[in-house]
């Protein structure tokens, strides 16, 4: 039996530029190849990240003939993973078809009511995979396999769920059989990273209880944050450096800073390799300790992402349930500022409850903390989180990605895009400008890996340049347009 995972987000970040910029490879998909390879199950990989048309991906499947196709579906490119069901019922009409990923987890009944797909699958794969095709594959009844929903004579059937894995138990993500994996480890990295970029995951779930992301995240990874053996981490760094010669490294944890010991330990094996690699991590503001930026400054760790989402105190403790001060958000900042350490802020705009006056706090706040990059989104909770069940939706849009996608008393979806627009436009005038010797490395490592120059200047502008209002109204609205398109 031949068995094809497919990664559906068509066309990248940007589908209409010439390069893709900082994408995170398809790590889910790996561990799975990785799990049926063990498993002596014939098994492939398709990526349609670097795709610009469907057209590729059918004649991929035309030439392997799987006889099982299974999807990873995350909420955001859920349209995409419904064209390529379509394309795929349509090309290999025979095959089995199984969508797993977050989406899936939180509305598999909605899922499965999908005439062209056959299994669902809820929660980690990797548990429930290899039970599922060797049941495929000797025909026995599909209620013995845990962690499924499917159909069987008009009916919907749902089994129990499985334990959650043992992250030991897994083998490390299979990147060797990802056809475009040297693309990602040749993209150009967003700034201070240069290329090679490896990516790691380190451990499974989050503490807290954030309404946009809870309870589902528990459904999917449980009520406690599992981690792996700081050995299992380093040794993937080991056989990332080794095999694949990366010159950074970003750990794409939810939170690396909740698990002093855990960390600690993982940053002294760093620190005794010297690898002398650029590390990126993500953290929750209140968890990190001026002593965890200094081991992080010792591991030559330049880059941390901290969720922000708002600067308005009610909207955290009300709305989001961040249980967050603003003031621990000031001083996570200030921590990494004197540890030299690059800061991003992720933010959301729109959510329940947010007005003009609030959405303000959070330009006042950037001013505060100059962040040297933000991450801004329209507010999107996930399927299945607390504020996901609450929220009213305007059916009118396409998409829950948008600005309007929740309905707002207060502010009309045209006034949230300015807002949205007139955050970008402030945080350039008053983020701080990374230190020359990061902008050096950066620039210089990159060239070095072969980088048109043309296209790694426009992004080094666009990433590093201080005040930039003339890069924001040349490029940065043109960039944003095209997401916007997507």
């Amino acid at each position: 039996m031949k068995v094809a995972f497919v990664y559906p987000k068509k066309g990248g970040i940007f589908p209409r530029m010439p390069v893709n910029l900082s994408i995170t490879p398809p790590l889910g998909i790996m561990y799975l190849a990785a799990v049926c390879r063990e498993n002596k199950i014939d098994v492939s990989l398709i990526d349609l990240t670097f795709d610009r048309t469907w057209a590729a991906y059918e004649k991929r499947l035309k030439e392997q003939k799987p006889d099982v196709v299974g999807f990873t579906a995350l909420s955001p490119f859920y349209d995409d993973v419904l064209t390529a069901v379509k394309i795929t019922r349509k090309t290999a009409p025979n095959a089995k078809i199984i969508i797993g990923g977050p989406h899936a987890t939180a509305q598999p009944l909605e899922v499965i009511k999908n005439d062209m797909i056959d299994i669902v699958v809820v929660g980690e794969a990797e548990q429930t995979i290899v039970p599922l095709l060797n049941a495929l594959q000797n025909k026995t009844d599909l209620k013995e396999v845990k962690g499924i929903v499917f159909k069987r004579d008009g009916q919907v059937i749902q089994t129990e769920k499985p334990e959650y894995i043992n992250l030991e138990n897994l083998p490390f993500p299979a990147r060797e059989m990802l056809p475009t994996a040297k693309k990602y480890f040749r993209q150009i990295p967003l700034f201070p990273s240069i290329p090679p970029v490896g990516f790691i995951i380190a451990s499974r779930g989050c503490p807290f209880n954030c309404s946009f992301c809870q309870p589902m995240l528990r459904e999917i990874f449980g009520n406690k944050v599992r981690f792996r053996s700081p050995q299992s981490v380093l040794q993937e760094l080991d056989e990332l450096v080794e095999k694949y010669h990366i010159k950074s490294l970003y750990f794409i944890d939810d939170n690396m800073t909740v698990n002093k010991k855990w960390l600690y330990e993982i940053c002294d094996g760093i620190e005794k390799r010297n690898y002398g690699l650029i590390i990126g991590v993500q953290g929750k503001a209140d968890t990190l300790t001026p002593e965890m930026a200094e081991r992080f400054k010792r591991i030559n760790c330049r880059y941390m992402s901290f969720g922000v989402e708002s600067g308005n105190q009610r909207i955290l403790d009300e709305i989001m349930g961040k249980h967050l001060t603003i003031a621990q958000i000031e001083n996570a900042f200030k921590i990494c500022e004197q540890n030299n350490i690059l800061t991003c802020a992720s933010l959301m705009i729109g959510s329940p409850g947010d007005t003009k006056e609030t959405i303000m706090d959070t330009v006042k706040l950037l001013e505060r903390i100059r962040p040297n990059f933000i991450d801004l989104h329209y507010t999107a909770p996930t399927p299945g989180s607390k504020m996901f069940n609450e929220v009213e939706f305007d059916d009118s849009h396409d998409d829950r990605w948008s600005a309007g996608a929740i309905k707002l008393d207060s502010i009309t979806p045209e006034e949230l895009t300015d807002l949205f627009f007139a955050i970008q436009l402030r945080y350039r005038q008053v983020k701080k400008r990374p230190p020359f010797n990061f902008m050096w490395d950066y620039f210089w490592g990159t060239m070095r890996y072969g980088y048109n120059f043309l296209s790694l200047s426009a992004q080094y502008a666009y990433f590093c340049l201080d005040n930039s209002v003339l890069v924001y109204r040349l490029l940065g609205k043109w960039v944003f347009s095209l997401k916007g398109k997507h």
